[in-house]
This record gives structure tokens, C-alpha cells and sequence, in this order.
């Protein structure tokens, strides 16, 4: 029975398959650098021959977020759009800010999704992990404060009962962020709603 290894870089394929007496194929090994062409190295039953074409691990790049803002109290779907981001088998996660993504869900491996967590307001980092490795992407996501811009109606009963609208930009978390121990707590004066509800 022939021995048959290949090497990539320094680490060597698993699951090496020969699939003909002038071919085979392999599982490349999970790579510590990026963007750098390494030597490929096969031997069998001791004989070692160097490929001429070398082998390039590509990490992870995003073309655009979206979309690239939402509230500073997490809860938002944000897709990730880009490539390189893996065949589905390996773990992955993204982080917002250096925080955990509430999920993260693969797509393809050019789409990931996840859900925002809480973050400070401003402009934070975006990175993936794919298996063991982070890779930062390019992109920054803005966690941004909620504004609340209209209510209607402005006038109402002293004894209460109006039932009023309110809309703005984040105003009201989703539902993924509440379930997450957070409540609604809606004021008009001081004095709390009764029964809010979220549209």
C-alpha cells in the first residue's frame, strides 16, 4: 500500500485521496498566515517531489455591510457581504467592536448574517473568526444612540387613555433584543405608558 502525504507550508493535508496514478486530493490544512504564497510537497513512499505552482491561503475580505449602522442597544440583522468566508464546515462567528455578534449564521462564502450586540456609540471594528483564526475586516459598523422624532397625537386627556404613536430612528428595540432581558419603558411626564406595544 503506497504512503502518500502532502505538505502545504509547514503543516500537512489531511484526508488525502488518490484519485487516479497521476492525481490526488487532499483537505489543506488550516493556515496560521494569509495572502502568502507557500510550497507544496508531496511524498510518497518516502520519494519527495515539490510542486512548481505554489499555494495561497486567502483570508477573509467584506465588500460592503448591510447595513452599516444600528442602535447602540444591539438586536440589529446586519449581512456581510465579501468573500472567503468558508465551505460551512469550519466554526464561525463575527464580532462588532470586539464583542460577540448576539448569532452569526453562514450563508455562502461570500454572505454571513448576525445580530448586533451592545456597543458604545461611534465607529467599531468589524472581524470574523473562521475556525480558530480572526480575520479584521476593512468596513466599521456604527452603534448609533436612539432618536425618537414625532408623537402622535401632541395633545391628550389630563386623565389619561390617548393612545399615542411614536416613531424615530432605533426608538424602539426588536424583538431579539428583548427577549435578551431588556423592557420598554415609554414616559410622558414622568409617568409610564400603559400598555405599549411595538409595531
Amino acid at each position: 500500500m503506497q504512503s502518500v502525504m502532502v505538505k502545504i507550508g509547514s503543516k500537512y493535508c489531511k484526508f488525502v485521496n488518490v484519485t487516479s496514478s497521476g492525481s490526488l486530493e487532499c483537505e489543506a490544512p488550516e493556515s496560521d498566515v494569509t495572502n502568502v504564497r507557500l510550497p507544496v510537497v508531496v511524498t510518497v513512499n518516502g520519494v519527495v517531489s515539490t510542486v512548481t505552482q505554489l499555494y495561497e491561503y486567502l483570508g477573509p475580505n467584506e465588500k460592503a455591510l448591510d447595513p452599516p449602522m444600528g442602535p447602540n442597544y444591539g438586536g440589529q440583522n446586519i449581512k456581510i457581504f465579501g468573500q472567503g468566508f468558508g465551505n460551512g464546515k469550519q466554526n464561525i462567528a463575527a464580532f462588532i467592536g470586539g464583542l460577540p455578534c448576539l448569532s452569526t449564521t453562514y450563508t455562502s462564502d461570500t454572505e454571513i448574517e448576525c445580530v448586533s450586540p451592545a456597543g458604545a456609540a461611534g465607529l467599531a471594528n468589524v472581524s470574523v473568526q473562521i475556525g480558530k483564526r480572526i480575520f479584521e475586516m476593512k468596513g466599521k459598523y456604527e452603534f448609533m444612540k436612539p432618536r425618537v422624532y414625532t408623537i402622535e397625537p401632541t395633545v391628550g386627556a389630563a386623565y389619561g387613555g390617548q393612545t399615542v404613536r411614536i416613531t424615530g430612528l432605533y426608538a424602539i428595540p426588536a424583538p431579539v433584543v428583548l427577549r435578551e432581558h431588556m423592557k420598554v419603558d415609554i414616559r410622558i411626564g414622568g409617568a409610564p405608558c400603559i400598555d405599549a406595544e411595538i409595531e
